[in-house]
């Protein structure tokens, strides 16, 4: 197996086998430190190995958060789009969720989201009202917990 990086939509990256098979797609790397500050991080293909390398030094404060596992942003993505299509809502409340999700940049980027945040403070850093909103609207269902793991 041949692992290669092919341009494609924003903050994705697939890995490639032979025959053009997808097998598997990475959210582009992210790492951050204690503060929140962003770390330097890419991906190295080492052999038929894909590595994460976070490039810290004496200013970086410990402990460092490097990116979540692509597949548990999937599911939570999953969830959310089962929640809304399965559940009556007021057309109100449904217009509010909307309005979240896109200034969060779409499902894919407000699960990514929740994911990282595991408090309200968190979701208000991350996130901002809009997360912190979305949270609020969609709390309290249990198809919602892989979210929060």
């Amino acid at each position: 197996m041949e692992l290669s990086f092919i341009k494609g939509k924003k903050r994705i990256v697939q890995s490639i086998l032979p025959y053009n098979l997808q097998q598997k797609v990475y959210v582009i790397a992210w790492a951050k430190d204690a503060n929140g500050n962003d770390i330097p991080t890419h991906y190295e293909i080492r052999g038929n190995d894909l590595v994460q390398k976070v490039e810290f030094n004496e200013n970086t404060a410990f402990p460092v958060v490097a990116d979540p596992n692509w597949f548990q942003i999937a599911k939570c993505a999953g969830a959310i789009t089962w929640f809304l299509g399965t559940n009556v809502f007021s057309v109100y409340k449904i217009i509010k969720i909307k309005k979240y999700m896109q200034e969060l940049g779409g499902v894919f980027e407000a699960a990514e989201l929740m994911l990282k945040a595991s408090t309200w403070e968190e979701r208000m850093k991350y996130g901002g009202k809009a997360l912190v909103g979305l949270a609020a609207e969609l709390s309290g269902v249990g198809a919602l917990s892989v979210c929060w793991g």
